[in-house]
């Protein structure tokens, strides 16, 4: 519970816990929500005061909140004005979803540089294939032939290297996306 001046004068235990603050911190009404709330969250958060003022709720918001060691946590956020000055908000530790969130953007850019990287390591011997096929089909002598046709089982040969490295990690992949999902069905 939020006055009107932002200062937080009513908490359950779960939330002073969760934030390492204690209950006589909280009734010397030393926690404001400005206190708790990093600066690049402060202008998000006056928009939700804004919001809260001309509708008389707030959020469903998401933003990092101080914890009292100086840590952070992602916290989701709604709350309601009871009419009487007071705001009643209730605050979910989103952390752990956000890590998650986070952790997903980083395997897609990882994916993302290994499809870059893999295309162009099928692209060099592809070019050299179509530059021997096409010195094929011109007036060449037998050793300039041989040797060409030498490049293309050496490329050839490459490609179905990587064609076969990129099989075993697509099935070691997919075995790994198989246990995690039999250990998360445990867990539930």
């Amino acid at each position: 519970f939020w006055d009107h001046t932002g200062t937080l004068i009513d908490a359950n235990h779960v939330f002073l816990r969760m934030t390492g603050h204690t209950r006589a911190e909280l009734q010397a009404r030393k926690l404001t929500w400005r206190l708790m709330t990093p600066s690049e969250w402060v202008e998000s958060s006056e928009r939700q005061l804004e919001k809260l003022a001309a509708t008389g709720h707030i959020g469903p918001y998401e933003k990092e909140y101080f914890l009292k060691d100086g840590s952070r946590r992602w916290m989701m956020f709604v709350g309601r004005d009871l009419g009487d000055g007071t705001i009643v908000e209730y605050c979910i530790d989103i952390t752990d979803r956000k890590r998650m969130e986070e952790e997903r953007e980083r395997e897609g850019r990882r994916k993302d540089e290994f499809l870059s990287l893999l295309s162009h390591e099928l692209r060099n011997p592809l070019t050299a294939i179509s530059f021997a096929t096409d010195m094929l089909g011109s007036d060449i002598t037998h050793d300039r032939r041989a040797s060409l046709e030498k490049t293309i089982a050496r490329q050839v040969g490459l490609l179905q290297q990587l064609v076969n490295d990129l099989l075993d990690l697509a099935r070691f992949t997919q075995r790994a996306a198989q246990d995690g999902a039999r250990t998360d069905g445990r867990r539930c």
